[in-house]
Formats: structure tokens, sequence, C-alpha cells
């Protein structure tokens, strides 16, 4: 491919664009997620469950061990995994589950 530089080497099963504005990727590794940024740089290793693909608000849920929490796109955990379920931050706000309750 003519223009295009090879950024990480192919240990990938997939990459998946994600943010506009920070120019992050979710990589898939033996179904186990983790992220990158541009320049091919791993933020996050492909060590979790589930991944969103998109971030709001610069944050994406994530799950490990069967649980849910929220990483920021410089790479820290900032909500910790405590929750059964997450959805998408939006407005500032989201909603988890615990023990099959809803909570905001």
């Amino acid at each position: 491919l003519i223009g295009i530089k090879e950024l990480t080497q192919q240990i990938y099963d997939e990459i998946s664009y994600t943010d506009d504005k920070n120019k992050i990727f979710r990589t898939n590794v033996n179904k186990k997620y983790g992220y990158i940024n541009h320049q091919g740089k791993e933020i996050f290793p492909p060590i979790y469950d589930d991944a969103d693909k998109l971030f709001y608000e610069d944050l994406t849920f994530v799950s490990y061990n069967e649980k849910y929490g929220y990483i920021n796109t410089k790479g820290d955990i900032v909500i910790a995994m405590n929750y059964d379920f997450a959805n998408r931050f939006y407005q500032e706000k989201a909603r988890v589950q615990i023990n099959n309750q809803w909570f905001i």
C-alpha cells in the first residue's frame, strides 16, 4: 500500500478505530481487548473481556473478571471494576448495574 506506514507488529486479530479526538484504536487478541494510540503505542494491553469501541467524555467502559469499570484515554483506571454491567457516559452520567439493580 502506498503512503501507509506500519505502526505495530502484526500481533492483533483486529484493530478498530475508536476516537477521532484522541486517535485511539481498540485492539483484539484472542477475544481480549486493549487500546493503542495513533503511533502504535500500547495504552492498555489486551487484557479486558469486554471493551467499548468509543470514548465519551474521554472515558470508556471495560470489563475484567466479569466486573465493569471505566478507563480514560491516558491509560488510567478512573472508576474501579465494581459493576456487573456498565454503559457509556453521556452528559457526565452513566448507567451501571450491581446485583440486578441499575444506578446512574
